[in-house]
């Protein structure tokens, strides 16, 4: 079983008679392998497999994902408070999710503010990450982005920025002024419902 994570969707490839996909979202399916292309499934559905499927060898072969339109329950990113529900549904339950270090990911989103994805900016320790703008818009350029979200937690609980939170916020901003790739929001997560909008306190 090969499990793929592209944006917010999660796909399956399950090798039994040839590749075959279950997803949520609408998405073209192009599977390669050692011997040409397979199409596996168009815009959501399922193709059973056929003769010709069964007897090519698949033991080799890779995965090539198109999002075709927007995803339909695509949640909607607009306020300080939709970001930490982002945050505590979706980005929690990654299996890289460390909650006593500090986390940073940054949430791709579209011109309607429906967020396309999201992507692992860094891991750090107990009180410090290290973020790069190269990390921060990589998968936003991939994407055509039109905005990103910046969201990092402070495992102390204390969702006051610091220095450095406040000087990265900064670079970010103007990096993403010469990509026209807005920093939209930075949101820092601490406990109980604890949070730091830069954009709700007039700093974006």
């Amino acid at each position: 079983m090969i499990k793929a994570l592209v944006g917010d969707d999660l796909i399956e490839s399950e090798m039994k008679y040839g590749p075959k996909f279950r997803m949520r979202g609408n998405f073209n399916i192009v599977v390669t392998s050692n011997k040409g292309q397979i199409p596996a499934c168009h815009q959501g559905g399922n193709r059973a497999p056929d003769e010709e499927d069964r007897g090519m060898n698949t033991s080799s072969y890779e995965i090539r994902v198109q999002r075709l339109n927007e995803t339909p329950d695509a949640p909607r990113i607009e306020t300080p408070e939709e970001t930490v529900r982002y945050w505590e549904t979706v980005i929690t339950k990654m299996p890289w999710y460390i909650p006593d270090r500090e986390v940073c990911v940054s949430i791709t989103v579209n011109g309607r503010l429906r967020a396309t994805g999201h992507t692992l900016v860094s891991i750090g320790t107990l009180n410090e990450t290290v973020v790069a703008a190269r990390d921060v818009f990589r998968a936003a350029v991939a994407m055509a982005a039109f905005n990103v979200i910046l969201v990092h937690n402070h495992p102390s609980g204390d969702a006051s920025p610091s220095n450095n939170d406040n000087l990265i916020t900064r670079r970010i901003a103007e990096c993403g002024v010469i990509l026209q790739i807005k920093l939209m929001d930075h949101v820092i997560v601490g406990a109980h419902g604890a949070r730091f909008s830069f954009k709700e306190k007039g700093l974006l």
